[in-house]
């Protein structure tokens, strides 16, 4: 059994807990690379975040965070995926020129992402995904936002957004990008072919 809650100052630790036993391991892009977070960089984007009050979690019977879509509002906190350091310097290229090719600032401005959105794995294939999901959209109607935007990185939360009819504004394949690029960042395994970005608009009654 789970409960779900808008996060607090008290969630700090649990949301950064969650993040290292499952986002390092299980996110694509942070699996292929991996995780360039400095020390207490978790707790830090998790106090941030959280702090604009936006955050949900999913927490069991014992008070454990389970599940956590942290929530950013514009301008984010935090606008890189890992850190400020050089180590995010081809991850900032690839959003923005995914934001440029979208034209998401004119589509869906101001909006408010979904940062992260992880979910233990002891706990998964049991809807807390998807609740925490439509709780943090709720949060946002709220607080008066319009538009959501989320990045789903990872197949499965490509399925995720497709399950609950966001809208999909752009899709990246990661081979053509590092392709076209000459990056360097390595390409996630397969089934993580493609990076999405997804908006919603809260203003509708009818799925996008």
């Amino acid at each position: 059994m789970f409960q779900i809650a808008r996060a607090t100052g008290d969630d700090v630790r649990g949301v950064h807990d969650l993040f290292v036993r499952n986002l390092y391991a299980d996110e694509p892009l942070i699996a292929a690379n991996g995780p360039h977070a400095v020390p207490g960089w978790s707790d830090g984007v998790a106090n941030a975040v959280i702090a604009q009050g936006r955050s949900v979690v999913a927490r069991c019977a014992s008070g454990d965070v389970v599940g956590c879509a942290l929530v950013d509002e514009p301008p984010q906190a935090f606008p890189y995926i890992y850190t400020h350091d050089e180590a995010d310097v081809k991850f900032q290229h690839m959003f923005e020129y995914m934001e440029d090719m979208s034209d998401i600032n004119n589509a869906a401005p101001n909006a408010i992402e979904i940062r992260y959105l992880a979910v233990d794995r002891a706990w998964r294939g049991r809807g807390i995904a998807q609740a925490i999901v439509e709780a943090s959209m709720e949060a946002a109607r709220q607080g008066g936002f319009r538009w959501f935007k989320m990045y789903t990185t990872s197949h499965f939360s490509n399925l995720l957004m497709i399950k609950m009819k966001w809208k999909r504004l752009y899709s990246l394949s990661y081979k053509e990008y590092v392709a076209e690029f000459n990056s360097d960042m390595r390409i996630p395994e397969e089934p993580h072919t493609h990076c999405n970005l997804y908006v919603y608009d809260l203003t509708s009654e009818e799925p996008n």
